[in-house]
């Protein structure tokens, strides 16, 4: 369903198996869906965690060194066996950019951790926050019918996204270009923020003040 055309699972624990497999492209979209899972994200940034068992308290300590290591690492998981050798799925964030970054086969824990650190830079190199949109900033305007006003429509929410450097960002408007009446806060439109091309957020454009509908006399002078 997730579409991870290179996977077979042929046991629950990923033990070796020729029919076990998967590649670093599923292993990422798996932990990204994984990643929006609260108590997942909680469970794998922990260095470490006493947990009561029974009768009595086990300390059990992340095999993942680097979470305690380096505090942008959020996660997730180590991985080795005779065949496959040590493997591990990073997750880190820095300055509003989350990375994911999925080593497989390497000859030592060193190695794989060294690994993982240089694909975290390549990635946070890579990437930039751009605050695209500022909550209380003014989008367009919606003209209020036989008033002869026009009310600002602000965006209802900030908007900062993880851009690639040499993409382009743009900020486009859509909203209702005339109405009978205004009331502050209502949802006249969106603003959305469109990077290389894809849609990347949206939020609500409202009214920043309340306008009434026009009265007969109204009317009757706008015609």
């Amino acid at each position: 369903k997730m579409g991870l055309k290179n996977t077979r699972f042929a046991n629950p624990v990923g033990l070796d198996d020729k029919e076990n497999f998967s590649s670093a492209k599923d292993l990422a979209k798996l932990t990204r869906k994984l990643l929006k899972v609260k108590r997942f994200r909680q469970i794998v940034r922990s260095p470490e965690k006493t947990i009561k068992s029974g009768d009595r308290q086990r300390r059990l300590v992340n095999r993942n060194r680097l979470v305690a290591q380096h505090k942008f690492i959020t996660g997730v998981k180590t991985g080795r066996t005779a065949a496959s050798g040590y493997s591990l799925i990073g997750s880190g964030t820095k300055k509003g950019v989350d990375l994911v970054t999925v080593l497989l086969g390497a000859g030592s824990e060193e190695s794989r951790d060294a690994g993982t650190l240089e694909l975290f830079k390549y990635g946070f190199d890579r990437y930039k926050t751009v605050k695209a949109v500022q909550k209380g900033r003014r989008y367009g305007d919606v003209d209020v019918r036989f008033r002869g006003t026009e009310v600002a429509l602000e965006a209802d929410k900030s908007i900062s996204v993880p851009v690639r450097r040499g993409l382009k960002v743009r900020v486009v408007s859509d909203y209702q270009k005339e109405v009978t009446k205004t009331d502050r806060g209502e949802s006249l439109g969106t603003v959305t923020v469109v990077v290389g091309g894809k849609k990347a957020a949206s939020t609500d454009l409202v009214a920043s003040r309340s306008v009434g509908s026009a009265g007969s006399l109204d009317r009757k002078s706008a015609v």
